[in-house]
């Protein structure tokens, strides 16, 4: 067996694998995600990413079905006359993918535009919430007028692009056994829509993710050391104030104290504790913010690793080379092997998001304790019912009746 052949078989076997923790894991982030005590903007838009990563693998199963023998060919018998002879027939689901595959692929691209430009919102949300951190946590737990129309927007944005993808395309050679994706539009039609798909979907979603998770960590450095100059500065100027005032406290304590000498030194007392409290305060909430930038970074570093070789093909193959490599064997290997690494990335969003978020994680644990007992519950409740239904005798009226002791005169 070839490389080539290898590296298909190994994708298509791990690929059920990929797609149950892909599949189970984005639906445990989303209820995460959209619980009451994570709900924020960031939160709502990595929940709409989970939802078109879920979309998208679902849309892949009967793209990796039709590369298995049995579920595209099964035995069946040619009557020659008098005589039966058994052939190989496509069956009903190679028949239905074969017609439909335009439709599929328009899926496909639709539902991975849509996560990656949801993921350049998200960039750009932690980038601003970086620089203006004040103005963004106003109204930080309700979901905005831009998030109404900026998320819709996107799944109608990256319709449109995709939407030649249901009649530019067709698949031909039904009946031959060897099935082959070709253009059916004029070559300029089909440059220019693919043109903009591959410009506006592949492209430019790239260039920014990289661009603006390069300023996500150039920034979450700088500001951690602004952070230590000014915890450091801030502590020095606290000494230097309460030694000023101790000195003014123990020069005062040989004279009669004035009348409004305890308040002041109480109030002395609460505005210090008051300053220590808000800078505690900014802190966590600065810590905080800077925690969920870095997970921000990781999804965003692993998203863009795991699609640039797939874009990168796809640009190739689009633009350059259509017809050549739509029906190249030695090609239709590296487009396997780049649509499992893409596979392999939506996977790891969940992971991501279980190793660098520790409330996360008590969130998905008090979730799926909550998913667990709701279960067993209606299951107990179920099998209740059932036992209660059973035990009641069917005399029981008669017997009741014939039970009543006689009403003495």
């Amino acid at each position: 067996m070839s490389y080539r052949r290898y590296i298909e078989v190994t994708c298509e076997f791990i690929f059920p694998f990929q797609a149950i923790l892909g599949v189970g894991g984005n639906f445990i982030n989303l209820l995460v995600l959209l619980s009451k005590p994570m709900r924020s903007r960031t939160n709502i838009m990595l929940a709409f990413a989970a939802i078109s990563d879920i979309l998208f693998l679902c849309s892949m199963i009967p793209n990796n079905l039709s590369r298995r023998h049995d579920w595209v060919y099964e035995r069946c018998s040619d009557f020659n006359g008098s005589m039966a002879v058994e052939k190989s027939c496509l069956t009903d689901f190679a028949q239905f993918y074969i017609k439909n595959k335009s439709h599929f692929t328009f899926f496909l691209n639709w539902f991975s535009g849509a996560s990656s430009w949801l993921m350049v919102a998200v960039s750009f949300e932690r980038l601003w919430a970086i620089k203006s951190p004040f103005s963004a946590r106003i109204n930080h737990k309700s979901c905005s007028y831009r998030e109404w129309i900026t998320i819709p927007g996107i799944f109608f944005f990256t319709a449109l692009i995709t939407l030649h993808m249901n009649f530019t395309f067709g698949v031909t050679g039904h009946t031959e056994g060897e099935q082959k994706m070709v253009a059916t539009q004029s070559n300029t039609v089909v440059t220019f829509f693919i043109t903009v798909n591959v410009l506006f979907q592949i492209l430019l979603p790239m260039i920014l993710l990289i661009v603006v998770n390069a300023f996500l960590i150039y920034y979450l450095r700088n500001r951690r050391q602004f952070l230590e100059t000014a915890t450091s500065a801030r502590e020095c100027s606290s000494t230097i104030r309460s030694s000023i005032v101790d000195s003014s406290l123990r020069a005062s304590c040989d004279e009669t104290p004035p009348l409004l000498e305890p308040v002041r030194r109480k109030s002395t007392v609460v505005s210090r504790n008051g300053s220590n409290n808000s800078s505690t305060w900014g802190r966590q909430l600065c810590k905080a913010e800077r925690h969920i930038t870095v997970t921000v970074a990781a999804i965003v570093s692993a998203s863009v690793i795991t699609h640039v070789p797939s874009a990168i093909l796809s640009a190739n193959m689009y633009i350059f080379n259509l017809n050549s490599m739509l029906g190249d064997r030695n090609w239709y290997t590296w487009i396997i092997l780049s649509s499992s690494v893409v596979v392999s990335g939506k996977v790891a969003n969940f992971f991501l998001f279980c190793m660098s978020s520790k409330h996360f994680r008590r969130q998905m644990k008090s979730k799926i304790c909550w998913l667990s007992c709701l279960f067993k519950r209606r299951h107990r409740d179920g099998k209740t019912h059932t036992r209660c239904f059973r035990s009641i005798p069917l005399n029981q009226i008669g017997d009741s009746a014939s039970n009543v002791p006689p009403i003495e005169a």
